[in-house]
Formats: C-alpha cells, structure tokens, sequence
C-alpha cells in the first residue's frame, strides 16, 4: 500500500485529487495531521510560490522525505520545480490519466530501482531565428557522433512539432511520430519506443514530428518528460531539433538538456535575436552555462566581425561552422548528411571535432574552424 498526503488549499482541486487517488489501487489517502507517515505527497503551488517552494523545500531537507508531486500553474513554477528535483507535476486542470501514470512510475521505481541514466547526454540545437540551418546541424552532429570510434547510440528528435524536417533531410519516411507515442503513453517503455523509432543507415535513431498540426496540439511537458527520461537509459547521446518557441514542452527539453547550442550568424538581426533568446532563459531561471553560442555560415570578411558578435551578445563563440553552401545545398538535395557526401569538407571537419569535444576527446585545433575555449 502506497499512503498518499494531499496538501492542496484549494477545495475543488483536493477533491478533484481524493476522486482519483480513491479509484486508484494501492493507494491510500492519510491525512495531514495523521500519525501515518505518507510515502508521496501531492503538493499544490499555489499564488504564493515562493512561500510554497521553500515548504517544499524544507520537505527535502528532511532524512524521511517522501516523493513529492506537486501541481503548477506557470512556466517558472514548472522550471522551478524541475531545479529541486521534482519529477511529476501535473498542470490543471488534473486528468486522471496523468495522476495514473505517474503512479505507476514511482511504483516501477519502487520494484526495480530508478533507471541508471549513466553519463547519458541530452544535446539541443535551435536558431536565433528561422533559416539559421538548426536541423542541418543537429542531423550533421548525430551523425558525427555517430562516427567518433565507440560503440554509442544516438538518438535525434524532431521537437519542431509543425514544421519538423529531419525526414526530409535524411530521406525517410517515419511510419510513427512522436504524437504516435504520446497517443499511446501508458504502454511507453524501451520496446515501444524504438518500435516508434526508425533506424537510419548510419546507425543513429530517429522519433519524429507530428505529421500535421493537429497531432501537435497533442504533445504535453508531461508526456516529453517520459520520453526523455526513458531515452537517457537507452542512449548515450539525444540530439533535439528544437525551436526558440519556448513552449512547455521546449522548455522540459532545455530543462533537462546538458548543452543547448544556439545557432545564428554574424547579421544584426541574428545576432539581437540569440541575446533576446539566451536573456530570456536565463530571467527564467536556465543555468546560463548550459549554452553555447553557434556561428553558422562563419565568414570573416563579414560586415560585422567575430569581436564585435561576442561583445554585443556578452559571450564567447564555442563553435564557428564555416560557410559552405554548395555542400550543404548538395547533400539536403541528396537527403543525406553532408558528413556522408562530403567526408573530407571544412563543414565534416568542424563537426568532427565539435562531436569529439562533446565526448570530452577534443583536440587542439586552431580558433577559425574550432572550437573556442
């Protein structure tokens, strides 16, 4: 039996959660006060967050500690709470099938032990704006460390949930999307999933995007949540096509990413926009060390110059992908990544090296085409 707290002010929301933790078997409910002390409590955040995160935090301070689970009303009480550890929360209004779900995860845990994610990485790429080439670098990169000698899976995910392009760009045709497994979110484990997945030729695998923006609609913070906590007991290395939108679902994948790396160029409106961007995060709550700054299509004849980027956007460089259209060009025309039809460009080269400073084997290598300390 699973003793259940419900520290909720809010009268039509703790009935709301006595209704479903009631139908639910091995639960029971104890009361706040009661002598029994509970193994999870679902905690409402309420107006006063501050206040309510600190209780929360006075919980986990305590060695008896039970799960908590807490409901969130805004995206900052949601980053927040993703920042002390919490692992469920859930958004009103509450549907059962959430509160299910989480459930039988604790109890999964509860039999087998929380899954070892080992020194699994989630990777982000996204664009200052549209056009700044973030699914050609996130394609290239999974390729890349694909092919750095060790035995790694990778996985790349279509987080562009209406206009996603990675099928374009490598060829494919996915016969499921990531909407397909949120669809079907109570039978998620590694089987599932990779039944979802289609294995590319050069060995990575791939979940799509939606196929059209209705299935988008579907996509909850909740359900990316699962996916991705899955993934990293599956995967070494997950590389997300991401977008600047900062949705709830985007902003669970920036949560939990290692490193997000922000594309765009040396034009003013690129570069306004990844400051724009990066400061938005950060005011959010983000770790500002978590991002990398990108210049694309790097040229050093370009009207404003390196020096004067970094000085604008107050941040260092850690990657300069040289300017090279005909490939690029080529191989999307191609469906494949450039990494394969141009094994032996400046484009290959630098994303080598990127994936092998990534896996922590990085070399020297000069400012221009490297990657800046």
């Amino acid at each position: 039996m699973i003793f259940v707290r419900l520290d909720i002010k809010s009268a039509k929301l703790l009935e709301r959660f006595q209704e479903i933790v009631d139908s639910l078997e091995d639960l029971s409910i104890v009361e706040p006060q009661g002598s029994e002390l509970p193994d999870v409590v679902i905690f409402e955040v309420g107006p006063d967050s501050e206040k309510d995160l600190e209780s929360v935090e006075a919980m986990q301070r305590s060695p008896s500690c039970p799960e908590i689970f807490i409901t969130y009303a805004s995206y900052e009480i949601m980053k927040k709470a993703l920042g002390m550890g919490i692992k469920e929360f859930f958004s009103e209004p509450i549907k059962r099938e959430e509160v299910e779900i989480a459930f039988a995860r604790y109890k999964k845990n509860l039999e087998h032990g929380k899954p070892k994610k080992g020194n699994s990485k989630i990777l982000s790429v996204l664009g200052s704006k549209g056009g700044m080439g973030s699914t050609t670098v996130a394609v290239n990169l999974a390729e890349a460390l694909a092919l750095t000698g060790d035995s790694v899976r990778i996985c790349l995910v279509d987080l562009n949930l209406e206009f996603g392009d990675i099928p374009l760009f490598l060829d494919i045709e996915p016969t499921h999307t990531i909407a397909d497994v949120l669809q079907n979110i109570l039978r998620l484990d590694s089987e599932f999933l990779l039944s979802a997945m289609i294995k590319h030729d050069s060995g990575i695998y791939i979940l799509g995007s939606p196929n059209n923006p209705e299935e988008a609609k579907i996509i909850t913070p909740d359900g990316i949540k699962q996916i991705f906590n899955l993934m990293q007991g599956m995967f070494d290395y997950i590389v997300v096509d991401s977008n600047r939108s900062l949705n709830q679902a985007i902003m669970v994948s920036l949560g939990l990413s290692e490193q997000v790396f922000v594309i765009t160029q040396l034009d003013l409106a690129s570069l306004k926009n990844a400051k724009r961007f990066i400061d938005m995060c950060i005011t959010m709550g983000f770790d500002e060390s978590k991002f990398r700054l990108v210049i694309n299509r790097y040229d050093k004849n370009a009207d404003i110059s390196l020096d004067e980027a970094e000085a604008v956007l107050r941040q260092k460089a850690s990657w300069l992908i040289p300017s090279d259209y005909v490939t690029v060009v080529s191989s999307i025309n191609q469906g494949k990544s450039f990494i394969h039809t141009a094994a032996n460009s400046r484009m290959t080269k630098s994303f080598k090296k990127m994936a092998l400073r990534i896996q922590g084997k990085e070399t020297k290598t000069s400012r221009l085409w490297g990657l800046i300390k």
